[in-house]
């Protein structure tokens, strides 16, 4: 059986550049999901659906909008990575997602990844 770390690891992409779409799975690090406008929210949502992150239902739920689903994906991904990592960009991005659609729960979990991570920039700078 693979352990966790393993299956965060496990990630498919079907038909997509991800060089194309790389700024894109970034908006989670500088975007306030009210600025999210649907345009954007559906392009991002077409990109993470051709993830397949994690071969789990869980993900493609997340993706369609469950909430309760992105900020579990989300808090397991980030205590798995300590720096940055793609797969932290997926899950915030659908984190981002739910946000946008007004999810508070969503919103106050993309805030601390947001801090954590740049903390965590900052010390791996010597800045901290």
């Amino acid at each position: 059986m693979m352990n966790s770390i393993a299956k965060m690891a496990s990630m498919a992409v079907t038909g997509l550049d991800l060089a194309e779409h790389k700024s894109s799975l970034q908006w989670w690090r500088e975007a306030q999901p009210y600025r999210l406008d649907e345009s954007q929210a559906a392009s991002l949502r077409s990109v993470l659906s051709r993830i397949a992150y994690l071969d789990s239902p869980d993900w493609r739920l997340a993706v369609a909008g469950d909430a309760a689903r992105a900020v579990h994906i989300a808090l397991r991904t980030a205590a798995s990575h300590r720096r940055r990592h793609l797969a932290i960009d997926y899950a915030a991005s659908a984190l981002l997602l739910c946000a946008a659609g007004g999810d508070t729960a969503a919103a106050v979990t993309l805030a601390h990844l947001d801090r954590r991570f740049a903390i965590l920039q900052h010390i791996a700078r010597g800045e901290a």
